[in-house]
């Protein structure tokens, strides 16, 4: 019989919690789950140490490219000398390589580059 009372007392406990309450206990459940949980190791970016500037040359091409016809992850220049260089990286966006950030780029004639 105590188990039959416990049930129902427990049951009738969970109706009686109003929505607020819910959503408190949801929010403290969540909490202690996001504390609590196993966290991926980073891996540790060792210095590359002492670094020398190194001159190579590259190609460019001397006509300018459309940029729908330009291959993903292909490397590119808005101008014929080469002075900021990007790489296609979707549809519409391009990765400048001087500050490794994405930006928009659309209907443009581009010089292909290879390194």
């Amino acid at each position: 019989m105590a188990e039959s009372q416990m049930v129902s007392t427990t049951q009738t406990n969970e109706r009686e919690m109003s929505e607020q309450e819910y959503k408190a206990l949801c929010k403290k459940l969540r909490q202690h789950q996001l504390k609590n949980r196993k966290k991926k190791a980073v891996p540790v970016l060792k210095p590359l140490g002492n670094t020398k500037t190194v001159q190579r040359g590259f190609l460019i091409a001397e006509n300018p490219v459309d940029w729908q016809d330009l291959p993903s992850k292909a490397t590119f220049s808005r101008d014929g000398g080469g002075h900021i260089l990007y790489v296609k990286s979707g549809e519409s966006r391009a990765i400048n390589l001087n500050t490794m950030k994405s930006e928009a780029i659309s209907g443009a004639a581009v010089y292909q580059v290879w390194l």
